[in-house]
């Protein structure tokens, strides 16, 4: 069992909370400066948990393309295919889709993610100049997974 901060227990309790937003995360650069920041994936851990415990309808959480590694298909990337993260940042966010297929396997908790690539890339400021393309992974009950590219 994870330790959860009662503030969150307390807030999804009395709020008659049915969906939770897993929005934090740390960014790239700053990962590879603190590694060990960036593996500890205990927030994600606390949502999935109190969500299970107060049968919260749905989790939504950013996962990254960086779970992709060299060998990854570059355009069209199944669901099931290598993952070979380079950076720290990768390797959590790879972690965490396995908390999430297990919390979904094992308690039924229904996720669902996004992976997202960078917003601003190092050398422009606009996405669409960039050349990446974000990949949608949406879980269901019936462990089938639906993806999409744009």
């Amino acid at each position: 069992m994870c330790w959860i901060p009662i503030g969150l227990k307390k807030l999804v309790n009395t709020s008659g909370t049915t969906q939770i937003y897993h929005l934090a995360a740390m960014l790239l650069a700053t990962g590879e400066q603190f590694p060990k920041q960036t593996w500890d994936v205990k927030g994600l851990l606390n949502v999935l948990e109190v969500a299970r415990q107060e049968k919260v309808s749905k989790v939504f959480w950013f996962g990254s393309i960086a779970v992709f590694g060299p060998d990854s298909p570059r355009e069209f990337c199944p669901q099931h295919t290598v993952t070979e993260p380079v950076t720290v940042y990768g390797i959590s966010k790879c972690a965490e889709e396995y908390w999430c297929r297990y919390y979904f396997e094992h308690y039924g908790l229904d996720l669902r993610s996004l992976r997202y690539p960078g917003s601003i890339c190092p050398e422009k400021l606009l996405l669409k100049t960039c050349n990446i393309k974000p990949i949608a992974l949406t879980f269901y009950s019936n462990l089938s997974y639906r993806l999409t590219t744009r």
